[in-house]
């Protein structure tokens, strides 16, 4: 299965990665992917109140802020290597 959908910058998005919205009705809320499906995802936010917390959106109208605590293993994306 593929667990991972591409953002507006083309960056992989992945489970537990915190993203924020830049686009349509929720832009400025953001929070960590809980499910990803066929590009879209689905975000946890604390604050929405409505649906439990949870917002769906496409995939490339995100940008990812920060990856999960298991992101060193998507390859080599060091900063140290050129």
């Amino acid at each position: 299965r593929k667990l991972n959908a591409q953002d507006h910058y083309m960056n992989v998005i992945s489970l537990k990665d915190i993203v924020r919205v830049v686009e349509g009705p929720y832009k400025g809320k953001q929070g960590p992917v809980v499910h990803i499906y066929r590009g879209v995802i689905f975000i946890h936010d604390r604050h929405h109140l409505e649906n439990g917390g949870f917002i769906c959106v496409r995939a490339s109208s995100c940008v990812a802020l920060g990856g999960s605590r298991g992101a060193s293993d998507r390859g080599n994306m060091s900063p140290l290597t050129s």
